[in-house]
């Protein structure tokens, strides 16, 4: 029967007077403890709906702030439904959506909660001043969350840090200044060969010291790099391992050629009146190498 019910709950076609009787059903239950993980899955359910009343929407919010968070993130849950003092993880799901209230980014920024905190730093587009407050963080994770997302200029201030683990952050994230990267990648604290696969920028001569990693999965990361050149792809073209081979093979490029340097004396027409019609194309009986021979073609690397 429980999964039956589950069943109708993610039904589309359920009336709206059953969502009710569902939901009705499922708070109830929820407030028996041997009864909640199915109450708990029952609402999961009702909450994927995408037919939902306000009052539907704001009564699976209250049952518990997980739920709100969901809805939240399934665009469901609104800025009105939501008020941050009490429920400040579900208002960080609006902003990390783009739909929660400016101001809210402000107040959770001082939240006494750290983790509150923490979720707020990896937000897009947090106002500048909020930025540089989650920046100054008593607490070194809610730091290195900032400067492992954020797009802000506060990324080169950050690879400064003084623990490594900000300082990790900052080269992991592609809106750091190269410049800054580049001196992180001097730093003999950092390993950075993963954290600077996904670059496009960097020095040929960079990738290629990173690409030497012993780690397969950091070389085939590299392998994948639009930036690296074709020096390199042929050096990770010759890896032990197959998948970095296999990634190499779909980046080769061949080398240009003009119209007729790939073409020999057998495959033009011969001008002279000593081949008819029908053997030009395939070479002068005159000449000493008739009759023509089968090559394979070559592929090279281009560089």
């Amino acid at each position: 029967m429980n999964h039956l019910l589950c069943g109708l709950a993610a039904n589309p076609a359920l009336p709206p007077e059953l969502v009710d009787r569902l939901l009705a059903f499922a708070l109830k239950e929820a407030g028996t403890e041997p009864e909640r993980d199915f109450a708990d899955e029952l609402l999961h359910d009702l909450a994927g709906r995408t037919d939902l009343r306000r009052d539907q929407v704001r009564a699976l919010a209250a049952y518990e702030e997980g739920t709100a968070v969901s809805l939240a993130y399934r665009g469901t849950l609104t800025a009105a439904d939501v008020d941050p003092a009490s429920t400040p993880y579900a208002a960080v799901a609006l902003i990390d959506e783009g739909r929660g209230h400016p101001e809210w980014s402000r107040l959770l920024a001082a939240h006494p909660d750290s983790r509150v905190r923490w979720k707020l730093a990896s937000c897009p587009g947090l106002p500048p001043d909020v930025v540089d407050l989650l920046a100054a963080d008593p607490d070194v994770e809610v730091v290195e969350e900032v400067a492992l997302w954020t797009a802000s200029p506060v990324t080169a201030r950050l690879a400064l840090h003084p623990d490594p683990e900000v300082r990790f952050a900052a080269a992991s994230n592609p809106a750091t200044p190269l410049e800054a990267v580049l001196a992180l990648a001097e730093d003999p604290g950092l390993t950075l060969n993963w954290a600077l696969s996904e670059r496009t920028d960097l020095p040929q001569t960079l990738y290629a010291r990173h690409a030497a990693d012993p780690l397969p999965g950091v070389r085939a990361a590299y392998a994948r790099n639009p930036g690296i050149g074709q020096e390199l792809i042929r050096v990770l073209a010759a890896d032990p391992e197959n998948q970095v081979r296999r990634i190499c093979a779909t980046r080769w490029r061949p080398i240009p050629m003009r119209p007729w340097s790939g073409l020999s004396h057998r495959t033009r027409a011969c001008p002279r009146s000593c081949c008819a019609p029908w053997s030009r194309g395939t070479g002068c009986r005159s000449s000493p190498r008739w009759p023509p021979t089968r090559t394979r073609p070559v592929r090279c690397w281009s560089t």
